[in-house]
């Protein structure tokens, strides 16, 4: 990372933030987005998590486990994928252009049943670049935690 303090006026980024990225290659902001915003992503969980849609993987049991694309089929997500207090930082900590590379919805059971169905947070570097070409680690994610259960997706 070519200075990772520079650049980061209209970013939203403090510089103790940009440190840390270029020391662990990681950096967590908490509450991005309001919780009025969190709604509205909510609100069309049941369009991308439908179980019949072609991007949707179902896990053994029929319940849907992860989404791919939405930002391709859903007007909400797309306009995520560009909203700038998620471009800005990246470009900043990148030093340059960023551009989607994917976007997955994950969905989880509550916490007291991931333990049963095997399913921890990891990291997908290893496959993104071997099976899918991405070209190094310089990626960012972002995530929202619900403490609710997700919603009904059986087939």
């Amino acid at each position: 990372m070519n200075g990772p303090a520079r650049a980061l006026g209209h970013t939203g980024l403090e510089e103790d933030q940009a440190l840390r990225f270029g020391r662990e290659g990681v950096l967590r902001i908490e509450a991005l987005f309001t919780a009025a915003e969190v709604a509205v992503l909510e609100r069309v969980l049941p369009e991308i998590a439908a179980p019949g849609r072609a991007e949707v993987v179902l896990d053994e049991g029929g319940m849907v486990r992860m989404s791919h694309g939405a930002h391709l089929y859903n007007e909400t997500f797309s306009r995520l994928s560009r909203h700038p207090r998620l471009v800005e930082p990246a470009r900043a900590l990148l030093a340059g252009e960023v551009y989607v590379y994917q976007t997955r919805l994950n969905v989880k059971p509550p916490l007291d049943e991931r333990a049963a169905r095997g399913y921890p947070w990891h990291q997908d570097f290893s496959t993104w670049h071997f099976r899918d070409g991405l070209p190094e680690r310089a990626s960012s994610r972002a995530s929202s935690s619900s403490t609710r259960s997700p919603p009904a997706t059986h087939r």
